[in-house]
């Protein structure tokens, strides 16, 4: 199993491509250039940053977390002090993106990303039913990965290269209403969105 850690900034109005070129900056300094991808929202100015690496274990997360610098949480202070908040998820990946050629990474240009809230005790009722429900999906079969905060949320997230997809994927939009009418009585919330992918 792979891990992914995430990190979320809240920006304020007109700083998101401030935050996203210091992100880049930061990823440089981890050395994690061409290693993982930023996300910045395209509909809401006041919209998350983010940016995402995969790791082959926890061990390697928490050796990057002991490894940061002194000038790397100067820039990680920088940054926040422009940002209304900040916050990281390490999440587990249970089932990784398939069907895609991971050469032509940078072809894809959004993450389409549906966020499940399940209610409470019922978190690995949902797992293999929506790992089932991925083959479903048009295209590029998403990762479905769970967060270890809370009562844990589940991630199903996948990459397309144009947003005229999320349009015209009727198959995908069918297979998710009939998903969430069957264990709808195990969720709590659901929520669907789409940001611009950014490599560096």
């Amino acid at each position: 199993m792979k891990y992914v850690l995430r990190t979320f900034k809240q920006t304020s109005p007109g700083d998101a491509d401030l935050v996203v070129d210091g992100l880049k900056e930061l990823r440089s300094m981890f050395g994690w250039s061409g290693i993982g991808f930023l996300t910045k929202s395209w509909s809401n100015p006041m919209g998350l940053v983010s940016m995402a690496r995969t790791f082959d274990s926890t061990e390697e997360i928490h050796d990057h977390f002991d490894n940061i610098s002194d000038q790397m949480r100067e820039k990680i202070q920088k940054i926040n002090e422009i940002c209304k908040s900040s916050w990281s998820l390490m999440l587990s990946q249970h089932k990784p993106f398939t069907n895609w050629d991971p050469k032509t990474i940078r072809d894809y240009r959004v993450l389409d990303q549906w966020l499940i809230k399940p209610k409470f005790g019922n978190l690995h009722k949902l797992i293999d039913p929506l790992i089932n429900h991925s083959e479903s999906f048009a295209g590029m079969k998403p990762a479905v990965s769970i967060s270890h905060s809370g009562t844990g949320s589940i991630f199903v997230s996948r990459l397309l290269k144009k947003a005229s997809e999320i349009i015209l994927d009727e198959k995908t939009r069918e297979a998710q209403i009939d998903f969430v009418s069957k264990y709808g009585d195990l969720i709590n919330e659901v929520n669907r969105n789409q940001t611009p992918l950014i490599f560096d």
